[in-house]
């Protein structure tokens, strides 16, 4: 799961590490990209057009799923808005 903290950051939650510095600030627009390979299993994030993020998994623990949610560290409210969201497979 990607997520936000407040200066910005996004990072991996379940100790995946930071993915992106200061790119969702409040106020900004991110694009994010996912590839998942299942003949390879590679799995990579683009954040705004650059790969930040790349590792390899079993095809079976993909997922790819969007919303707004608190995770333990977080807290208030929050107003997300979702443009164009497509999935695509080959």
């Amino acid at each position: 799961m990607l997520a936000a903290d407040k200066s910005g950051n996004l990072y991996g939650v379940g100790g995946r590490g930071m993915i992106a510095q200061g790119v969702a600030k409040v106020g900004a627009t991110v694009t994010v990209n996912t590839i998942h390979d299942a003949d390879t299993g590679l799995y990579k994030v683009y954040i705004n057009g650059q790969e930040k993020y790349s590792t390899t998994s079993p095809q079976d623990v993909w997922r790819d799923k969007y919303g707004a949610y608190a995770t333990s560290s977080g807290s208030g409210p929050i107003t997300v808005t979702w443009n164009d969201v497509e999935f695509y497979t080959r």
